[in-house]
């Protein structure tokens, strides 16, 4: 009766590891086959002192954010690019060509440029967003908030 009673304790336990196995290599075949092959360019972006900017200037800044929100999602549509997620002020987005990763932050960084700042703001009076010109011509460098861009460029591989 013990002895019956631990073989089936055995035929349990390795049957819980026997499913806990497929499962795990079920997840990892389908992840895998989820993967892009080659190399793909990762990029995070962070606007400077953002805290900062939500303390001094709330309204403005959540203005200004769904713009900035708006054309970075257009650019990303323009150079195929994936926006993974997004976090307060900041986006994960991945790009298949590392060029397109490139250029989209370019072109992030001009477009916030030409963007119409609310010049009599309380947040364009911080240190972070006043327009800054090169200093021997009137060529912008900057203009509003400063916007960094990370860019991380590899080869995907499942890890489990």
């Amino acid at each position: 009766s013990l002895a019956l009673g631990l073989a089936a304790a055995l035929l349990c336990m390795l049957l819980g590891a026997g499913i806990i196995w497929a499962s795990w290599y079920h997840k990892k075949s389908t992840a895998s086959a989820k993967v892009p092959r080659g190399l793909i360019a990762m990029v995070f972006t962070d606007i400077q002192d953002s805290t900062e900017l939500w303390e001094t200037d709330a309204t403005h800044m959540r203005l200004m954010l769904m713009e900035t929100d708006k054309f970075m999602r257009m650019l990303l549509d323009k150079y195929k690019g994936y926006e993974v997620k997004t976090e307060g002020d900041s986006f994960f987005v991945t790009f298949s060509n590392p060029d397109n990763a490139i250029q989209w932050a370019l072109d992030v960084q001009s477009k916030l440029l030409e963007l119409d700042w609310p010049m009599g703001s309380d947040m364009m009076g911080s240190k972070s967003c006043q327009p800054v010109a090169k200093h021997d011509s009137a060529k912008m460098l900057w203009n509003g908030f400063r916007m960094r861009c990370g860019i991380h460029v590899g080869k995907p591989e499942v890890i489990f």
